[in-house]
């Protein structure tokens, strides 16, 4: 079966005349709607009439995907036989299109079905963003290997574990469609609901999107990132202002890790050979991550996080007791063949980029040390970028049970609040303790943030060692962490996180040291923008990303589009301004409009607020409104 979409502004039919002599029985008539709706044009195969069922779920499940993808709930059934050379029956064709117009509404789309077999005129009005137009294939002789691939783990149990030492059980309830949360002692989750929602959440096991995240329409919107149709799904492209914004949260996480943390940057390949003994051993564990490339008669996969160079790096290096703790960081690009129904957007992503850091420490109580300064680290970069998150530790009983109060007191030193604790029988992983700052977003989905792991196995498995005091070689301990998370995440977060703050009657916004523009320069008039442009250069001089508004828009258009835009100080500069030799400003954070205010006064109120951090200029491209391309349609 062959799906050609059209998102459409509107869209009609008329009936003319019969096609076939297979044509359904219809009154004559015409279907028209003004609304925006995903118009549907198929062609069914003979290959669908060996499996009808399979076919048309198949065929729904990608139409759900892409209406979901466009928030779009109107849809257009429409038979159209010029997609294939290899149509099914008429018989068949007529039994799965009415089938799937009837799977679709069941799962609650408007379904219109344009009747089969008649000759029809159409007007359709394509939108033209980068999705509004797809091709899909439907084989049902072909499976994706993600779709049967499954990495089991083990029975686990979960608690919540106070700053007080508090061990609390924590099972769900089914009551109805209802789920809640059952514990052993009394739980005010009241007064900490988003961890409820993280527990809801990993005691239902439930990672397929249900819902539409805000995160989608506001990353286009703001023009950082989409979707792409000609790659695989869960590879974005990246707009300009989006790329500005990640090279902003990479080199502040370089800064963290490798000038103040001490960590000694890399890099290392992309793909490895699959034929490697100690690689194929590795990544056996988690076949379903793996994306596969051949080369001549190699086999490579692309590499699912930076452990692989690194861990060979550090074998061929001469260590040590005096080099440890030794910390080694690298902007690793990544990727994994995440499961069709989990990828969606910024939150999780098969191409992604990820801040890696791995520490070889000598024993378990100087690693235990290591990953507590990591856990710090983490936190500070959460609260860098303003965010809300829940902590979980995962690791066996007997783990528990032995470093039980240095938990606790890491708890209460730093998170200062309940956390998540899930409890395996045994060590299963290659890790013996592993935390996670986890973000919950606006539809109750959860995302993992900062991680660090305390590995127990890749040391021996790829030959690591160290000289200790004695002159003996000893493995080390390694510890896996990414400080921020993934760049991709920490975007969905900051636009996920600005959703639920409007919903609580905040005005959204980026944390100011991050906005890819921190000031709007707009001159009233055309005579203005000279005097506007020597004021930016005193702005940028400053280290503070400026741009200017000089499109030949009215005043008021202007202001509205940089408020769309979420631009913490908006510069307005009239005749008054250039001669009083002041600036009236709008400030998003408290929604104030001040004139008459001092030019120095205003720079050293924002750099203030800056506090020293990374700074990444604009792009020249991006500096001038009148010459900025506009890359999405909304």
């Amino acid at each position: 079966m062959k799906l050609l979409s059209i998102h459409s502004n509107g869209f009609s039919y008329e009936v003319k005349q019969k096609a076939t002599k297979d044509a359904e029985e219809i009154e004559y008539g015409q279907y028209e709607t003004s609304e925006r709706v995903l118009v549907i044009f198929i062609s069914v195969e003979k290959s669908d009439e060996e499996n009808t069922e399979m076919a048309i779920e198949q065929a729904s499940e990608k139409i759900r995907e892409l209406a979901e993808e466009l928030g779009e709930s109107n849809i257009v059934i429409y038979p159209y036989a010029h997609l294939s050379s290899q149509l099914s029956s008429p018989a068949a064709a007529k039994q799965i299109l009415k089938r799937l117009s009837e799977l679709l509404s069941e799962k609650g789309y408007n379904v219109i079905r344009s009747p089969f077999g008649w000759y029809k005129a159409f007007n359709v009005n394509c939108i033209g963003h980068p999705r509004a137009e797809t091709l899909r294939v439907v084989d049902i002789t072909q499976k994706e290997k993600e779709e049967i691939i499954v990495e089991e783990h083990p029975p686990s149990d979960f608690y919540v574990l106070t700053p007080n030492n508090q061990l609390i059980k924590v099972e769900i309830k089914d009551e109805g469609e209802s789920r809640k949360l059952r514990t052993e002692i009394p739980f005010n989750f009241r007064e900490h609901e988003n961890l409820r929602d993280f527990l809801l959440y990993e005691l239902a096991k439930e990672r397929e999107e249900k819902g539409k995240p805000p995160h989608i329409d506001l990353m286009r919107r703001h023009e950082f990132a989409d979707y792409e149709p000609g790659a695989d799904p869960g590879n974005m492209r990246w707009y300009a202002k989006g790329t500005t914004l990640r090279h902003i949260v990479e080199e502040h996480v370089y800064n963290k890790v490798v000038n103040e943390f001490g960590a000694l940057p890399l890099d290392t390949p992309l793909m490895y050979d699959l034929e490697n003994p100690v690689l194929r051993e590795q990544v056996s564990r988690f076949p379903a991550r793996q994306y596969r490339v051949h080369s001549g008669d190699k086999e490579l996969f692309l590499r699912y996080a930076s452990d692989f160079g690194q861990f060979f790096l550090l074998a061929d290096t001469n260590l040590s007791y005096k080099n440890l703790p030794l910390r080694i960081y690298e902007l690793a690009p990544s990727f994994r063949r995440e499961k069709r129904g989990e990828v969606v957007a910024l939150r999780r992503l098969r191409a992604f980029t990820m801040p890696d850091l791995h520490a070889c420490a000598a024993d378990i109580t100087s690693v235990l040390q290591e990953f507590e300064e990591q856990y710090f680290l983490a936190a500070s970069l959460m609260a860098d970028f303003n965010f809300e998150y829940e902590a979980a530790f995962r690791m066996s009983q007997e783990f528990f049970e032995e470093h039980r109060d240095w938990l606790v007191t890491l708890i209460a030193k730093a998170l200062k609040k309940p956390a998540l604790i899930e409890l395996f029988p045994a060590r299963y992983f290659y890790w013996i303790l592993k935390f996670e700052f986890n973000f919950v977003d606006f539809v109750k989905k959860v995302a993992a943030l900062s991680t660090v792991q305390i590995d127990v196995e890749s040391a021996k498995r790829y030959d690591i060692t160290y000289i200790n005091e004695k002159g003996e070689k000893v493995f080390p301990i390694i510890t896996h962490s990414s400080p921020s998370g993934a760049v991709e995440r920490i975007v969905y977060a900051l636009l996920e996180g600005a959703a639920i703050d409007q919903k609580k009657g905040k005005t959204p916004m980026f944390p100011l040291w991050l906005s890819p523009t921190q000031v709007r320069v707009i001159p009233i008039t055309d005579r203005h923008v000279s005097y506007c442009e020597t004021l930016m250069q005193k702005v940028e001089s400053a280290k503070i990303r400026v741009d200017l508004d000089d499109r030949d828009e009215t005043l008021s258009k202007k202001i509205r589009q940089a408020e769309r835009e979420w631009i913490p100080y908006i510069i307005v500069i009239g005749d008054k301004e250039i001669e009083n030799n002041t600036v009236s400003v709008r400030t998003r954070a408290d929604g104030e409009s001040r004139n008459n205010i001092r030019f120095d006064d205003l720079i050293k109120e924002i750099t203030s607020l800056i506090k020293e951090r990374v700074f990444v200029p604009l792009s020249p491209s991006l500096k001038r409104l009148s010459r900025r391309p506009t890359f999405v349609s909304m």
